[in-house]
């Protein structure tokens, strides 16, 4: 059986992002496969992660887009929508961050494209906080709700607009949510903290 020092270290390889060699993660992998260690399971699967940030090797990989070792990973059967000690999952990082390749590959895989975190925001809430306009419309063209108020009676598109007051990527998720759902606007105005900003 594996210790959780091997668990530990696989987590740090996908962190690293070295796939190959003899200290790569490919081969700790298939040492943890031959020790037991398989699919999805915080004890006896991929999934282990330790206090306090309870981010496994698979959220890891996806915060550093280390894209070989997501796939990797997800092949191997790790939970592809397990998350953190904030609630998010590998989805609302790939999200933040940008990278549309891992955003893709997560949706093509059923990861759900509208989870919430502890703070009520899904993965476009983290794309429109970070201004990934690529990554919004991507989400949005995926059905991603537009509508959701997070804790603090808020939505991605206000997000957008109080971040980034003089650019157009607010402009583009309003057109996106006209496009797509009910408009926010018929809903009524002033309905949210940020109008009241």
């Amino acid at each position: 059986m594996a210790s959780a020092a091997d668990k530990s270290e696989l987590i740090r390889l996908a962190r690293k992002g070295k796939v190959d060699g003899d200290d790569g993660f490919r081969v700790k992998l298939l040492d943890l496969e031959r020790g037991g260690i398989k699919g999805p399971g915080h004890d006896y699967g991929l999934d282990f992660s330790k206090k306090p940030f309870y981010r496994t090797a698979l959220w890891e990989a996806t915060w550093k887009n280390h894209e070989a070792i997501v796939k990797l990973l997800v092949e191997k059967g790790a939970t592809i929508d397990f998350k953190d000690y904030q609630g998010r999952t590998p989805l609302h990082e790939a999200a933040f961050y940008g990278y549309r390749n891992l955003v893709e590959y997560f949706l093509d895989k059923g990861h759900p494209i509208d989870p919430l975190d502890n703070f009520g925001q899904s993965p476009l809430f983290r794309a429109a906080e970070a201004g990934r306009d690529e990554i919004v419309e991507l989400l949005v063209s995926r059905n991603a709700s537009t509508n959701l108020l997070d804790k603090d009676a808020t939505t991605a598109q206000h997000i957008s607009r109080r971040l980034f007051p003089r650019t157009a990527k607010h402009v583009r998720v309003a057109a996106l949510q006209r496009r797509l759902e009910e408009p926010l606007r018929d809903k009524g105005r002033g309905n949210c903290r940020a109008c009241r900003l």
